[in-house]
């Protein structure tokens, strides 16, 4: 689960993903396996962001999953500038190791 504003998370988004991938031993301490983390977390991202004002309220839940050759970052939430506002999003994103 990743929450807070636009700003906070997208700061903090990719360093929380690579850091539980570590932790959970999805994924080794490889420069191969960490790299397809970084960029599969940053495709998801812009797709999850995208067309959110800056100061947007942010609650998503985000998945990693990886075959050994791909892997996959998907986050699925809400975003709200405003309680009356608020808004389903969803990101992916995907790279090869």
């Amino acid at each position: 689960m990743v929450s807070g504003t636009r700003s906070d998370v997208t700061r903090t988004f990719v360093k929380s993903i690579v850091g539980c991938a570590l932790q959970t031993n999805l994924i080794h301490h490889t420069h191969n396996e960490i790299h397809a983390v970084i960029h599969a977390g940053l495709e998801c991202l812009k797709g999850l962001s995208s067309d959110v004002a800056a100061e947007s309220s942010l609650k998503v839940k985000v998945a990693i999953a990886t075959d050994g050759r791909w892997l996959v970052v998907a986050a699925y939430g809400e975003s709200a500038f405003h309680p009356e506002t608020n808004h389903e999003r969803v990101g992916f994103g995907v790279m090869h190791i």
